[in-house]
């Protein structure tokens, strides 16, 4: 064989070696998944992202005829299961339920962040569940609107206090906007979750507190706490009666805590459509959007185009709520 005969040879073997990862890769992809799943959720277990999720990776096994499993990794922040995610192998055997704290609020309360939100994959939302303002059922204010006025009402040094479960968080943030949008003073108390606010309310600690509706609903239905409405701009379709902060002249509070499945960066869209597929069919389902309701959220139906916008616009809300309070998370 000539020089150039040989070299011709060689050249096509390499071609033809360079383009074999793109001729098997669909074959991958068309026959995922072969194994277990794993989502990654960054909150312990029994609340309300626990639930939700594990609710998600039950009826997701039967349409993806293999084991969804949860993994429990809380931290502040979110960080530790973000950064799990982001250097997983983006096989789609590795997933993360997404919430405001990974990606609209960390990347910005922090200096530096062990990741970029914006390189997750997203594969379909999956809820939203208002911040909802509550007070002991004696408190002498029944909405928003009244909130304000009574906050209006007072001096400075006995402006209205409030309990929310966190700094920093969209508990913290939300209200912090509603008070910057009806020129009220409040005094923020944080606590370390849901559970310390409300023992908060009860001792009187603090007037009002800003919890979710997954701990509020039930409370409100029995008469423990009165709800005074939800920061966000359109009613609660778990509790349509509560005002929102929109009719309460705020309509710019529009900061919903959400749930999204995330893929790591670099996932192929063939495994990401086929997963988005197999969730959206589960949030279709009477089952879900019943469970979703029960538990104080209600479904995202949206696309994912709308999902990321709405992403961007909250994350620019909070970013420069967090820099106005200068706020800063703890290592």
């Amino acid at each position: 064989m000539s020089i150039h005969n040989r070299l011709r040879a060689e050249a096509i073997a390499i071609a033809a070696i360079a383009f074999l990862p793109l001729a098997v890769a669909p074959a991958k992809a068309a026959d995922y998944p072969q194994r277990p799943i794993k989502i990654v959720i960054a909150f312990g277990p029994g609340g309300a992202t626990d639930l939700t999720a594990r609710e998600l990776a039950r009826q997701l096994q039967s349409k993806l005829g293999q084991p969804v499993v949860i993994e429990n990794k809380p931290s502040a922040g979110s960080i530790v299961a973000m950064q799990a995610v982001a250097t997983a192998a983006p096989d789609g055997y590795t997933l993360i339920i997404g919430t405001p704290a990974g990606f609209s609020v960390t990347p910005y309360l922090f200096k530096t962040v062990p990741y970029n939100a914006r390189d997750f994959v997203p594969i379909a939302p999956i809820s939203a569940m208002p911040n909802v303002v509550v007070a002991k059922p004696d408190y002498p204010v029944s909405s928003l609107s009244e909130l304000v006025k009574r906050a209006k009402g007072k001096s400075a040094s006995a402006s209205v206090t409030y309990g929310s479960f966190g700094t920093g968080t969209t508990s913290h943030l939300a209200m912090e906007m509603f008070r910057s949008a009806t020129g009220v003073e409040a005094m923020h108390v944080p606590y370390k979750g849901d559970a310390p606010a409300l023992i908060a309310i009860k001792s009187k600690e603090v007037e009002v507190a800003v919890i979710t509706m997954f701990t509020a609903q039930s409370r409100i239905a029995t008469g423990e706490l009165k709800g005074l409405g939800v920061l966000q701009a359109r009613p609660s379709r778990v509790m349509p009666s509560l005002q929102t902060a929109a009719q309460a002249g705020a309509a710019e509070v529009d900061l919903p805590s959400w749930l999204a499945l995330f893929a790591p960066p670099k996932t192929p869209k063939a495994i990401t459509d086929k997963l988005e597929v197999a969730v959206r069919s589960v949030l279709n389902t009477p089952e879900f959007q019943d469970f979703l309701l029960k538990h104080g959220s209600e479904p995202l139906t949206g696309s994912n185009k709308e999902f990321l916008a709405m992403i961007d616009k909250q994350s620019a809300l909070l970013s420069a709520k967090i820099r106005e309070l200068k706020l800063v998370g703890e290592e």
